[in-house]
């Protein structure tokens, strides 16, 4: 009988989990992209990220929101991508010596485009940037998702936006 209700507890696991990914699939795959800037890798972590979900979903505690919780695994997906030493190779040697010093999108990034320019960005400020203006997280949410106080969400998002302001002036303006 208990092994009944545990693979009955996994089935609603695997429902729920559809459900999410209908949900927040595509605009989880858009928060990979660009954190990753490569389509294949930023559908790689998307699966990695809701793998992460099914294995932690009996750990959800609903002290946040789902869309929170799921943007939180996929961020940590797409750092540790970013931490591995071929993902530094691939994209700081490769695609520096083939663009110069614009991103590869699979499409060169003009450089008078706001999503290149944010890109250029460091990552402590380009990710907040991408959280509150792309994925439409609230201040509170960002801190939760990145771990960070919702004093230090606010002042990056802040330095963000000057260093921003700076960068597109002249585009701007021209």
């Amino acid at each position: 009988m208990g092994v009944n209700i545990v693979q009955q507890e996994y089935e609603n696991y695997e429902i729920h989990l559809d459900e999410l990914m209908d949900k927040y699939g595509n605009s989880i795959l858009r928060l990979c992209y660009m954190y990753l800037n490569d389509y294949n890798l930023a559908e790689d972590a998307v699966q990695d990220t809701f793998i992460n979900v099914y294995r932690s979903m009996h750990t959800f505690r609903n002290e946040c929101n789902e869309k929170t919780w799921i943007t939180k695994i996929a961020i940590n997906v797409c750092k540790s991508y970013m931490r591995k030493s071929w993902f530094k190779r691939i994209f700081t040697t490769d695609t520096l010596k083939e663009e110069g010093y614009n991103y590869n999108f699979n499409t060169n990034i003009d450089r008078e485009n706001i999503v290149g320019e944010i890109m250029k960005l460091p990552q402590k400020y380009k990710e907040v940037i991408l959280l509150y203006y792309y994925y439409e997280l609230k201040i509170p949410e960002i801190s939760q998702v990145l771990g960070i106080p919702s004093g230090t969400a606010s002042i990056r998002l802040k330095r963000g936006r000057e260093r921003l302001k700076e960068t597109l002036e002249d585009w701007y303006y021209e």
